[in-house]
């Protein structure tokens, strides 16, 4: 369960360089704060993360919105369900539709929320059989201001982007199952 309380923050640390916001506002409180973990926000109530594609209808995938002001600046509303440190996680890289006329893999967009934003909370903390210390949390957003500079990657490439740097995610979830697994056999 430890290590994979740091799955997360492993996997994406390497996105907070991915724009000058995000090496100069997020890498420094990142790297001075021992307990700062990351969540990434894709799956919601009626969608999951692994339904991205290849339905590619406007009607489906994400619900989560973000709505780009005329500042630039973005606003996010909706909920992520059943996220990975969610509970522990003091900010999240989320996927948000952000053409809702298309589907997800040119209507969607990443961007870092930090859990402190006005409107950010947690909802239901899941109770889980193992892994306890890896505690899976609704995430709200109600009407969540995030600045342009914190998109990750181009508007409507989340999903291409997430596939270029998510490519290992499920060996490695694959490994922690099967240590766990070996492990119980030991026992």
């Amino acid at each position: 369960g430890f290590r994979a309380s740091f799955h997360p923050v492993w996997k994406t640390q390497h996105l907070l360089l991915t724009s000058q916001y995000l090496r100069e506002e997020v890498l420094p409180r990142f790297l001075a704060d021992d307990d700062h973990m990351f969540c990434l926000g894709f799956t919601e109530p009626d969608s999951g993360s692994d339904s991205l594609l290849p339905y590619e209808g406007p009607d489906g995938g994400a619900r989560t919105t973000a709505v780009q002001r005329s500042n630039g600046d973005w606003v996010i509303n909706g909920r992520k369900t059943f996220i990975f440190t969610g509970g522990l996680a003091k900010g999240s890289f989320v996927l948000c539709r952000t053409d809702t006329t298309r589907g997800m893999s040119d209507g969607a967009t990443l961007f870092y929320v930090d859990h402190a934003a006005p409107g950010f909370r947690f909802g239901h903390v899941f109770s889980k059989l193992g892994w306890r210390l890896t505690p899976n949390a609704e995430l709200v957003f109600e009407d969540v201001v995030v600045p342009d500079e914190a998109r990750v990657g181009e508007v409507g490439q989340g999903v291409p982007f997430i596939g270029g740097f998510g490519k290992t995610h499920a060996a490695t979830t694959a490994v922690f199952a099967v240590a766990t697994a070996r492990a119980a056999l030991d026992l």
